[in-house]
């Protein structure tokens, strides 16, 4: 079994990287993508059922964008859950030895 060494400013780490890239990179940029795809579809498009296809295809994939981020931020979520376990384990381990039963 390898020995693994996990301290809680690396987890915190891990978390705030895989927070920042969903609401600094990942989410501006598909709500830009959107924007732009809505502005281009009835404007730059002319041709009403290829706009419409188009249109219903991107919406499933921006869905699937959305759920992407959900999945990142319920990641990094548990991470930390994951930290404050270890954190508690390590408090009431250290309360048994030094108050035995």
């Amino acid at each position: 079994m390898p020995n693994v060494s996990i301290t809680h400013e690396e987890v915190d780490a891990a978390i705030s990287a895989m927070n920042t890239s969903r609401t600094e990179v990942i989410q501006p940029a598909v709500e830009a993508a959107k924007t732009a795809i809505d502005e281009s579809l009835g404007r730059d498009l002319i041709l009403p059922q290829t706009e419409s296809a188009i249109n219903d295809q991107y919406l499933i994939l921006h869905g699937n964008l959305i759920d992407l981020c959900n999945a990142i931020e319920s990641f990094a979520n548990q991470f930390r859950d994951i930290k404050e376990g270890m954190i508690s384990f390590d408090e009431q381990y250290a309360e048994a030895i030094r108050n035995p039963k």
